[in-house]
């Protein structure tokens, strides 16, 4: 039996790089190295034990494709765009990511790094510095 479980990573995340008004082209979606994750079970909000993870160009590789796999399918009509949002709140869109590529082991320039099409609402909260940081959040497959 599957278990929808949503993982967080914990830690210090850098901050988004802005450039006046321009926003960012991409984000820093995972740094890399090896990082605790912090599991839920959706339908419980129990924390489920989960094994570190290495960020590493592999991983990199693997959620790029599973992001393309994704956006397929939304284009396709068979399930929604992939978003961030605001606070793991699952509500409104932020943003949109397009790609995901390894960025190399650098703090702050490197993980996995996301290309961004960005929504009103994320433009108006990172312009307004409303939201300085990116925190990821992802589905586990069990």
């Amino acid at each position: 039996m599957n278990i929808a479980v949503i993982a967080h990573l914990a830690g210090t995340l850098p901050g988004l790089a802005l450039n006046g008004d321009q926003l960012p082209a991409e984000i820093q979606w995972m740094p890399a190295g090896k990082h605790k994750l912090t599991a839920l079970n959706k339908a419980t909000g129990e924390p489920l034990p989960l094994n570190d993870i290495e960020v590493n160009e592999a991983v990199a590789k693997l959620v790029a494709s599973q992001l393309q796999y994704l956006r397929a399918q939304a284009a396709a009509g068979l399930g929604d765009l992939p978003f961030i949002d605001f606070n793991h709140e699952d509500g409104a869109a932020s943003g949109h990511p397009t790609e995901f590529s390894w960025g190399g082991t650098d703090p702050k320039t490197g993980g996995i790094r996301a290309k961004m099409e960005w929504t009103g609402s994320g433009k108006t909260a990172l312009l307004g510095k409303d939201y300085r940081r990116f925190s990821p959040e992802f589905a586990v497959d069990p």
